[in-house]
């Protein structure tokens, strides 16, 4: 899906935004070509996909519909929700009505609705695949700007419980500071971070010396529990922050660049 180059953890962890244009980026598998139609003309407000036999898939549109290249943001629900369920708990759409831009709301699908992004989970579908076609399908029904497609996530604060922070032992999987390691060595990012604190319990940090123009950046929110922050199901002391603003801001800052390629 494209989830390597630019990207932005709001909840602490797994609000990750990524930006699909990147270069070296493999995983997201695009039209051969750039369709010389007209775009389709989709009305304003919220459309339910259905393909394949891939769950249903809400698609919004925003106020002024989309006659004209949009781009698109995929926001992926926690574990156990639907998109609607994500829809509901971010409220991407009215900000998407308000900044002109597209959401899509994917769903897992399955017994317990988790995203299975490494594609090693028996019996379980692979989601990069799936979320890769699924890409297809919106950019036939709507008019999508291909080169600039992010997609953006759910869980973590210092006080999640479910989803620790530091990792779950024995093995600590899931901790944060792996996370971020990670993505910096994958990055190519060197030298210090920037470090600043916009408001209290909301801790910003962001390498930007990264190959390729790619941004690493991670925001910190002490003692919020698991869910979205500034989110109906979330309960947090930094009532200030908004997960969905945040992330927004992060993806509009990025330039356009040419779309990945590549199944």
């Amino acid at each position: 899906m494209g989830l390597r180059r630019a990207r932005l953890t709001a909840c602490s962890l797994v609000v990750l935004g990524a930006a699909a244009w990147a270069s070296g980026a493999v995983a997201v598998r695009y039209a051969s070509s750039p369709s010389s139609a007209p775009c389709a003309a989709l009305s304003p407000g919220n459309h339910v996909l259905h393909v394949d036999q891939r769950p249903p898939l809400l698609l919004h549109v925003p106020r002024g519909g989309a006659t004209r290249p949009l781009p698109l943001l995929l926001a992926l629900h926690g574990a156990g929700e639907t998109g609607a369920d994500f829809a509901h708990d971010t409220n991407f759409s009215r900000l998407a009505d308000e900044q002109r831009f597209l959401v899509a709301y994917p769903s897992a699908g399955g017994p317990h609705a988790f995203w299975n992004m490494s594609g090693q989970v028996p019996g379980a579908p692979d989601h990069v695949q799936a979320l890769s076609e699924s890409l297809d399908d919106i950019e036939g029904a709507a008019c999508v700007d291909r080169a600039r497609v992010f997609a953006t996530g759910v869980s973590h604060g210092t006080g999640d419980t479910v989803v620790p922070y530091g990792g779950r032992p024995p093995d600590y999987a899931g901790s944060v500071r792996r996370w971020l390691y990670q993505w910096r060595r994958i990055d190519g990012c060197h030298g210090l971070a920037r470090r600043f604190t916009p408001q209290s319990g909301v801790h910003e940090i962001a390498w930007t010396r990264c190959a390729a123009g790619t941004v690493v950046a991670h925001v910190r929110l002490d003692r919020v529990s698991h869910g979205w922050p500034g989110g109906p199901a979330t309960r947090t002391q930094n009532g200030r922050f908004a997960a969905t603003w945040r992330t927004w801001q992060f993806f509009r800052s990025l330039p356009s660049r040419a779309p990945a390629t590549g199944a």
